[in-house]
């Protein structure tokens, strides 16, 4: 008599057990979603603090570059397919033009390594300059850009940079591919010249709203950063004098 109670107080506290166990798995569970759910903005606000810090610098390595230039020019765009050690330098204006409008940031010319202008998703950075607005001053003030920013308060802008953003479409990665823009993408505005541009001579920008639709012609995801004409006053003051 006493076994058989023995083993039925055995059996419900096996099956107690074992109940507890399973919610125990069950919050584990729950809580390694709520990890994981967290875990992705997280990693997103990482990753655009990187790219946008990386922003920053080519913006202060691009002042710097228009100070010592004697005519006060900024860069032309490098071409993101040339590897090696070729890479990175910007092409000398030809006729006061660039051969290309958009291509990655000269950053052999601007004094900077190859990930300084990278970004958080492994693909170079974008430069696009107006050949009109090469010389940034007028006089003692910034001269008024001519690139055209689409979803932006301002009208125009001398340059812009943009990080092409984690479906990285329209930049170069650093072996020199291009990511392929689709024909009808808002984001093919901010495309660095290339065989996966639409538009091979871009004088445009578009600045965002960030739209996370799954639909590649509504999805945009890049960071930009703009330069206009009050961003040099300063520089063209000191230079030119009052």
């Amino acid at each position: 008599m006493e076994q058989g109670r023995l083993h039925l107080i055995w059996t419900d506290e096996c099956g107690a057990a074992g109940f507890v166990i399973a919610i125990l798995f069950a919050v584990a569970a729950v809580g390694v979603a709520v990890l994981l759910l967290g875990t992705e903005p997280q990693r997103e606000l990482a990753n655009t603090r990187t790219s946008v810090a990386n922003l920053t610098k080519i913006e202060d390595a691009m002042s710097v570059y228009a100070t010592q230039d004697a005519a006060q020019l900024l860069p032309c765009p490098a071409d993101g397919s040339v590897t090696g050690g070729a890479r990175g330098f910007a092409p000398a204006p030809i006729g006061g033009a660039c051969t290309i409008n958009a291509g990655i940031v000269p950053f052999r010319s601007l004094g900077l390594s190859e990930s300084d202008v990278t970004d958080a998703y492994g693909t170079v950075v974008t430069l696009i300059v107006d050949d009109l607005s090469l010389d940034v001053c007028n006089g003692t003030t910034g001269r008024a850009g001519n690139l055209t920013l689409f979803g932006g308060s301002q009208p125009n802008a001398l340059y812009a940079v943009v990080s092409h953003g984690e479906n990285k479409r329209g930049g170069y990665t650093g072996a020199g591919v291009q990511i392929s823009v689709s024909a009808s993408a808002v984001e093919a505005d901010n495309c660095a010249d290339g065989s996966a541009c639409t538009d091979p001579d871009t004088v445009s920008v578009t600045v965002g709203p960030h739209n996370d639709d799954g639909n590649s012609d509504l999805h945009f995801d890049d960071r930009v950063l703009v330069a206009g004409s009050t961003d040099f006053d300063s520089l063209c003051l000191s230079v030119h004098g009052p």
